[in-house]
Parts: C-alpha cells; structure tokens; sequence
C-alpha cells in the first residue's frame, strides 16, 4: 500500500487546491494532502493489478502465556468470578499486634476493583479473564 499513498501524493501535489471538505462536490474524493481530484482522474493502470495482487499470509508460533504460580497460590477466584485474597500484616512480629488485629488481618477478602486488571494478566486461564468487563 506504500506505493499507492505516494501515488497519490504525486497527484495531490500537482493538483490545485479546492478548498476545504464542506464544498467538496459528489464524485469527488479527498487525497492524504487535503486535495480534491474526481475519481475518473484518480484511475491508473497499474492500480488494479496493485489491488488484486496475491495476498501472503503467515503464521506465528506465539507461546503460550504462563499462570503466575505465586499468583496463582495468593489469590482464589470464586464460581461467581470474584477474586479473594487474605490481608497482609499478619506473617511475623504479631507480640505487639491486639487480638482483634490480628483477628481481623485473619480474614479473606474481596480484591478491589482496582487490582482486577493485573490478576487477569498474571491468572490467563481463570474465570476472571474470561470475564473481561
């Protein structure tokens, strides 16, 4: 496609300017450079054979993407598609730490919604990436 963006700049600059798109009239079209030429001047040659050229495709062996394992054990999403998680704080040093505190850094719960979006690209195949919001 280079090649037809530069033919068409070849005619854009050796036509004259008409002015802006309001006044552009039917069977007109715009060029890159803000040009306006009709179709019937815009034909080449060449451009269908450009056009209908064989198409290559390829294939590319992408890996696949891996589950973080220490995601994977920090984080549990439930059937319902929600992440849960146990509070931090609680794994050395608790002498000076009240009960209640340490009772209350004991629970599982609900990640926020802020951090959804790095767990599904650390957790590919859970639910949770399946469920793109």
């Amino acid at each position: 496609m280079p090649m037809i963006s530069s033919l068409l700049n070849t005619i854009a600059l050796q036509a004259k300017p008409k002015g802006i798109l309001a006044q552009k009239k039917s069977g007109q079209s715009l060029t890159q450079r803000n040009y306006v030429k009709s179709e019937s001047e815009l034909s080449f040659p060449n451009l269908k054979n450009i056009l209908n050229a064989e198409k290559y495709t390829f294939e590319v062996n992408a890996s696949k993407t891996k589950t973080r394992k220490s995601a994977s054990k920090r984080y549990k999403v439930t059937p319902s598609g929600k992440v849960l998680h146990r509070r931090p704080g609680k794994a050395h040093l608790n002498g000076p730490k009240s009960s209640s505190r340490k009772n209350r850094l004991s629970h599982v719960i609900e990640l926020g919604k802020q951090q959804l979006s790095l767990v599904r690209t650390v957790l590919p195949y859970s639910k949770l990436a399946s469920k793109r919001k």
